[in-house]
């Protein structure tokens, strides 16, 4: 930030402060990271100044603040509005249906089913808004919300609906991030269908494409919703050359019989993506990413594959 100041940079200034505010927020310091966004709504021009409301807004909600979260984010969007920000207009949208929902979780059920409209309306809109512009990252975004919003108030199918085309924005954007969070969201609505099989398949792929954009955030969810959908024996496993499953004796401390045994090593090779088809999947995407056509194999180093690690990320 000293030394945007010392150089007069004014934009440089205010995503100093802004990332200081995210900082401040993480470490959960609320009331420095309330300042630094209000230091900047204070500094700078009125298009500055939506981005301090949306900060503050987004400090608010990660607080559990989420009244004080929809009266920023509703102010941001109306001051997006006044700069013809559409761009802003659309990302303000999402954060006050976001904030609307978390308010109406809060207050209770009664408050759950009055505060659906004013979550939906806003997310309905912000998609909108960025397909008139086309904000492809935008239009999944707002589309991931309307799903999340459809679940919470008990709308399963129309929310399977809207998460399945946010998946298709975000496949098309490339935004694999993303789309492993609206996967994992499809999980979840099956898991509310009581489709525990659709579920456990949904969130194996969301875990995969969490780990392979290197999101750990998305892992834990993935993997938190293995466990709660079927329990930790159904855990996601995906074996190597040379791995051996362990018997379920040996898992369970002893007995069981072979019946038992069959039983269970059948059950754990039906769950999940099946480990062939994610290893030729990789291996493609290894040819593609170092244009060769010749067969790697898997338990060679990336150096003799022709790969550094970068481009094995």
């Amino acid at each position: 930030q000293e030394l945007f100041q010392e150089k007069k940079d004014r934009s440089g200034e205010a995503r100093a402060l802004n990332v200081l505010a995210d900082i401040y927020c993480d470490l959960r310091e609320v009331e420095q990271a309330v300042a630094l966004a209000k230091e900047m709504r204070a500094k700078f021009d009125m298009r500055a100044e939506v981005g301090a409301i949306r900060t503050l807004s987004n400090i608010y909600l990660a607080s559990e603040m989420p009244g004080e979260s929809v009266r920023a984010a509703n102010e941001a969007v109306q001051l997006s509005k006044r700069v013809h920000d559409r761009r802003q207009l659309a990302e303000n949208l999402i954060l006050s249906s976001e904030a609307n929902i978390a308010l109406a979780m809060q207050d209770n059920p009664k408050g759950l089913a009055k505060g659906s409209e004013r979550s939906l309306k806003p997310a309905k809109e912000a998609f909108k808004v960025a397909k008139s512009i086309g904000a492809g990252k935008l239009m999944g975004m707002a589309m991931h919300q309307t799903a999340y919003v459809l679940l919470v108030t008990v709308k399963p199918d129309d929310a399977l609906k809207a998460a399945r085309e946010a998946v298709d924005i975000f496949r098309q954007v490339d935004e694999r991030a993303r789309e492993a969070g609206s996967v994992i969201l499809i999980a979840e609505i099956y898991h509310s269908k009581n489709e525990d099989e659709k579920a456990l398949d949904a969130a194996n792929e969301g875990l995969m494409l969490a780990k392979a954009c290197g999101d750990p955030k998305k892992e834990k969810d993935a993997n938190k919703l293995i466990e709660q959908i079927a329990g930790k024996k159904f855990a996601y496993y995906q074996p190597y050359p040379g791995d051996m499953p362990a018997m379920p004796q040996q898992m369970e401390g002893g007995g069981g019989g072979g019946a038992a045994a069959a039983s269970s090593v059948a059950e754990a090779k039906q769950v999940g993506l099946d480990p062939g088809m994610v290893q030729a999947t990789v291996s493609e995407m290894a040819k593609q990413a170092i244009g060769v056509d010749d067969e790697l194999f898997l338990d060679s180093a990336l150096m003799d594959s022709g790969m550094d690690s970068l481009t094995a990320v």
